[in-house]
């Protein structure tokens, strides 16, 4: 069998990454060798072997899609697939105080500087490129605890709450900490993609521009297509919700022996990680089981104002997406696997969150 050269391999991958699969060599080559049948129409070759693969069923805790037309029209990435978006940190924040231990964590650092560099492109909190007259109002610039020291006047800073001490909760930075906290401000999506230039969290690599407008137009044409949502459905006993390898969250999916004989009733379901991610068309969707309203409730720390809404759900949803993250909850409330705390951060925010939450 022919080595595929650069050029084809190159293709090829961008191809199968667009239908959500990635390539192994063995595959890689197997998949040229087809393509080497048909000299004179590869491309028609090559999207009659992807539209066969979106018809096979991919169960498990990996992606799977859905053919439509020549395009995948429904995808979903479970929780090992979800891209994680690494931020760099700068030497100079490893020189944190060792009483201020919270924040000399990596998985701390790293969803905290995330919302920093996004908290910086907002025109509120970004600093003005030319000196110019601004009043406090107009202008929110973010200090550090540490550089409040001999300052007048209000000044804005941004941390994540801390326990230091028994009953006493602070407001804390890479630099030191406080007693007073407020939410970041939101980021419009499109704002955050444009930053992210084109890069696709489903692990697709980036999305080529005629290829989000050719899934724009197929959207536009699925206009009675639907979801039915169920949630807090037990199949035969509610002790089969329970079921699970953990507590801590993202949960995988569950195992096959206590899957496969639905399996066989209904070939094409697929089980995924708790939460999910649903990409249609250019849509993304998350889905998380979780009596989420009511651990929040308890640990309130601040009871949240009434001015704008008494509604508690409003009041999760404006914390979760706020915050990005879908369990903004201490370790001792919800344990998490911190290899996969990406899985549970909403940015960009997507365009619809599903919570499966049992409280009324």
């Amino acid at each position: 069998m022919a080595t595929p050269s650069a050029a084809a391999r190159k293709k090829l991958q961008r191809k199968f990454r667009l239908r959500g699969f990635t390539l192994k060599v063995d595959a890689l080559e197997e998949a040229a060798a087809f393509l080497a049948r048909f000299p004179d129409a590869e491309d028609d070759a090559l999207d009659l072997l992807l539209d066969e693969l979106d018809k096979e069923p991919r169960g498990g805790g990996g992606r799977c899609g859905v053919s439509g037309g020549h395009q995948r029209a429904l995808g979903a990435a479970g929780g090992g697939f979800v891209r994680r978006a690494t931020v760099p940190l700068r030497s100079n924040q490893e020189s944190i105080p060792a009483d201020y231990s919270s924040m000399e964590k990596l998985e701390i650092k790293q969803p905290y500087t995330g919302i920093g560099i996004r908290l910086a492109r907002d025109k509120y909190f970004s600093k003005p490129a030319f000196d110019t007259v601004m009043t406090e109002d107009d202008n929110c610039e973010i200090t550090s605890i540490q550089s409040l020291i001999g300052c007048t006047g209000r000044r804005w800073i941004m941390g994540v709450i801390s326990q230091l001490e028994e009953r006493q909760f602070y407001l804390e930075d890479l630099t030191g900490a406080v007693n007073t906290c407020g939410f970041p401000p939101l980021e419009d999506r499109e704002a955050s993609l444009s930053m992210l230039m084109g890069l696709d969290f489903f692990g697709g690599g980036v999305i080529a521009a005629e290829e989000t407008v050719r899934l724009s137009t197929l959207e536009k044409k699925a206009m009675n297509d639907m979801f039915v949502i169920l949630s807090d459905v037990w199949l035969d006993s509610s002790e089969f919700g329970k079921l699970g390898p953990s507590k801590a969250l993202p949960r995988c999916t569950l195992p096959k022996y206590l899957t496969e004989e639905l399996q066989k009733h209904i070939p094409n379901a697929i089980f995924v990680s708790n939460p999910c991610r649903v990409k249609f068309y250019t849509q993304e969707i998350v889905f998380f089981q979780q009596d989420l309203l009511y651990r929040m409730r308890r640990s309130c720390l601040i009871p949240p104002t009434t001015e704008e809404t008494s509604d508690p759900f409003e009041h999760l949803v404006a914390t979760i997406i706020h915050q990005s993250h879908l369990c903004p909850l201490p370790l001792t409330v919800q344990p998490i696997i911190w290899n996969y705390d990406h899985c549970l951060r909403l940015y960009p925010t997507p365009h619809t969150i599903v919570l499966g939450d049992k409280s009324e």
